[in-house]
């Protein structure tokens, strides 16, 4: 899963991580003493809350694409972040087809996990999957482009639940609904 990505936080005893600002692109400000660079580092629910602005979530979901490899080798982008919602793509290319000719279904989960996790994780806390379940309503052919679009369904002190769609839309600019999918996540 994408949600907590090589989080860190505050020890027990030392004081928690100036989570005020935005986060830099590389996801660790300069007094965050404690983290090695290159790591994405997000807030507990012990610690102040970060900045809650969709523009806040817009770069923390910046950091966390550009700490996570897999998104890089699928070729996910980044569309629309907000507080507790996250829109990506993807064009379906080659190293995205299986055996049958149409997109692998583990890739179309990776889509959609991650605009799981981005939506989760937009508020700078913590939040890492717990469950997942996917439909598959319809194929994906190679140069379709998919979109996942991710969106808060309830979200409590400790749990949120997510609902992700995921649509193609075909080179003729025909649009369908390819995949549903839910998850929860616990917030630490």
């Amino acid at each position: 899963m994408t949600t907590g990505l090589n989080a860190q936080s505050a020890d027990a005893g030392a004081a928690p991580h100036n989570t005020k600002s935005s986060v830099a692109p590389t996801g660790v400000s300069a007094d965050q003493t404690d983290a090695t660079p290159g790591t994405v580092v997000q807030a507990r629910r012990r610690d102040p809350l970060p900045e809650q602005s969709d523009a806040a979530a817009f770069e923390r979901a910046r950091a966390y694409r550009a700490a996570d490899g897999h998104c890089a080798s699928l070729g996910i982008e980044l569309v629309d972040i907000g507080l507790g919602r996250a829109t990506l793509r993807m064009q379906v290319a080659a190293q995205h087809m299986n055996f049958h000719g149409a997109c692998h279904g583990g890739a179309m989960f990776s889509l959609a996990d991650t605009a799981f996790g981005m939506a989760a994780n937009a508020y700078g806390v913590m939040a890492v999957g717990i469950d997942a379940h996917i439909t598959y309503q319809a194929a994906a052919r190679l140069g379709d482009v998919l979109e996942a679009r991710a969106h808060e369904v309830s979200r409590s002190r400790r749990l949120a639940i997510y609902r992700v769609d995921m649509t193609r839309t075909s080179a003729a600019g025909e649009t369908a609904l390819v995949s549903s999918f839910t998850g929860t996540v616990y917030i630490k």
